[in-house]
């Protein structure tokens, strides 16, 4: 009976029924006028109801002390069945849940998150990713790009005429290094060295493609290999980053690759590191409506990593993206 009576709780304080009802009145507005736009008022109120749903459950799973691990896994579990149909119609969550590479957060399903889900034609599609990418998890990876941009372009400004170095870990699309090298502008190019390191060769063919159509090649390149088996080839970068990465690890390997960070700069070079916070108001969101289970820390957590790894006793601070849900861990190398 405990499933049942916290069904009825959801049931009864969250708009769960209510976005029900709106989503079928969209479904049913779809299927006789496929070709025109959503109504903006029902668009909103679907994403309104969406969220405080999301919101409240993940309160309560998440942020009471109220069920154990295998109960709050039954919850969980429940709120996946609910929703996986509504996810399937959206071409993001849709892929989300498929992971057709056989991982969560590749680089295509990252790139649909900064490029908000624009592949997508149909109604109910579009509401569908559009529910979905106003997440705060979502906001916070936009978020997040936006902070790596702005911190390399006052990296380039701090080095005057020196040219900078940088390279990204994990680096997916390369969306913030693509967009530094449109602000610089073709004669400030050679300012900028950016290297974008990935395990995944098919993300590193995606960027050479979009770097050689760009003309890039001579100031921006990707290396293919894993972090936990670090090729000592980059050195003396003045950035190294990596902002969505160890939430994937366990505190060993994690500690393993900020030392394989440690050693890429020089002396004088920062180092930024990535974590999804444990507040997270995404996490039923991603745990289980997606399947995308990440390990969350705070910032006790992540100065310890960095403690425990050979930035101990560097200069070390946390700074969050807008959404106050990424954690950026920053140390400096002595």
């Amino acid at each position: 009976f405990f499933l049942q009576d916290v069904v009825d709780e959801i049931q009864r304080m969250t708009p769960l029924l209510r976005f029900k009802a709106l989503f079928a009145q969209l479904s049913t507005n779809a299927i006789r006028n496929n070709k025109d736009l959503p109504d903006p008022t029902l668009k909103q109120a679907i994403k309104q109801t969406f969220r405080q749903t999301i919101s409240q459950v993940n309160t309560l799973l998440y942020h009471t002390k109220r069920f154990t691990p295998h109960q709050r896994d039954l919850v969980g579990q429940w709120m996946h069945q609910e929703f996986i149909a509504f996810c399937l119609l959206g071409s993001w969550p849709s892929r989300g849940l498929n992971k057709p590479q056989n991982v969560a957060g590749d680089h295509h399903t990252i790139n649909q998150i900064y490029r908000n889900g624009d592949e997508e034609s149909s109604q109910v599609g579009h509401i569908v990713n559009y529910c979905f990418l106003e997440e705060p998890a979502c906001k916070a990876v936009k978020n997040r790009k936006e902070y790596i941009k702005d911190l390399i372009l006052k990296k380039i400004a701090d080095n005057k005429e020196k040219t900078t170095y940088i390279t990204s870990v994990a680096s997916g699309p390369s969306e913030e290094i693509f967009n530094v090298y449109e602000i610089l502008g073709k004669e400030d190019r050679k300012r900028l060295k950016a290297v974008a390191v990935d395990r995944d060769k098919r993300a590193c063919a995606s960027v050479d493609d979009r770097i050689y159509e760009l003309g890039l090649s001579q100031h921006f390149s990707t290396h293919a290999f894993n972090i936990l088996k670090p090729d000592h080839s980059l050195k003396d970068q003045d950035l190294v980053y990596s902002m969505g990465l160890i939430d994937y690890f366990k505190d060993r390997a994690t500690v393993k690759i900020i030392n394989t960070l440690h050693a890429m700069l020089k002396p004088g070079g920062e180092a930024i590191v990535g974590n999804f916070h444990e507040s997270c108001g995404s996490r039923l969101f991603l745990d289980y409506l997606l399947d995308w289970p990440l390990i969350y820390r705070d910032e006790e957590d992540m100065h310890r990593l960095f403690s425990q790894s050979n930035f101990n006793g560097h200069k070390f601070a946390v700074d969050f993206e807008d959404e106050s849900i990424n954690m950026l861990a920053r140390c400096t190398k002595a």
